[in-house]
């Protein structure tokens, strides 16, 4: 895997937390860095993507019957809306 190098500024306290947590693991910080932000990056890019999924939807006029809301809710226990 190619990679390039990257420099950042860490507030002392987050970068106190890095260190001790690859201490405790034995990983690298540049390890947990990485880890850190690819998964950051995956969450947020799927939220921007369901996002625009409902923007879409909601352009195209596609929305949830009364029913259909009522159902959903009812399934996670709510019985009261």
């Amino acid at each position: 895997m190619e990679t390039v190098p990257v420099t950042t500024d860490l507030d002392i306290g987050l970068f106190n937390q890095l260190e001790s947590y690859a201490n405790i693991t034995s990983l690298s910080k540049n390890y947990l860095i990485a880890d850190a932000l690819q998964h950051y990056l995956e969450y947020q890019l799927s939220q921007i993507n369901a996002i625009k999924i409902g923007l879409a939807q909601a352009e195209a006029n596609n929305f949830a019957s009364d029913h259909d809301v009522r159902s959903a809710f009812q399934r996670w226990g709510i019985h009261e809306i």
